[in-house]
């Protein structure tokens, strides 16, 4: 998910630059990604929490991790793909909810 998100920053960065509608569609559709692989994470740690583990496993299963990359994403949405989005008039207004 990392990298994703780094190809996200070079999206959003492209974005303020070009203005595409197409590549602020594929930003908020990559919002949508990140919820569901944070849900899968934090079912997956509830599911084992149980289990024991190896050490390096508990490291890379916190919480925080997968909300933190969430919210970096969240927030380049809102900053680059969002206005855009709004000033052609085609946000929707379940995407304006969310935020």
């Amino acid at each position: 998910m990392v990298s994703r998100l780094i190809a996200n920053v070079r999206s959003s960065a492209s974005l303020f630059m070009t203005g595409d509608q197409r590549v602020a569609r594929l930003l908020v559709a990559e919002k949508e990604i990140f919820e569901a692989w944070k849900r899968r994470r934090r079912r997956r740690i509830r599911t084992t929490a149980r289990r024991p583990r190896r050490h390096s496993q508990n490291q890379l299963d916190t919480p925080g991790g997968s909300a933190d990359l969430k919210r970096i994403n969240s927030h380049l949405v809102a900053a680059a793909a969002y206005p855009l989005l709004e000033g052609k008039g085609v946000l929707s207004s379940r995407l304006r909810q969310e935020d």
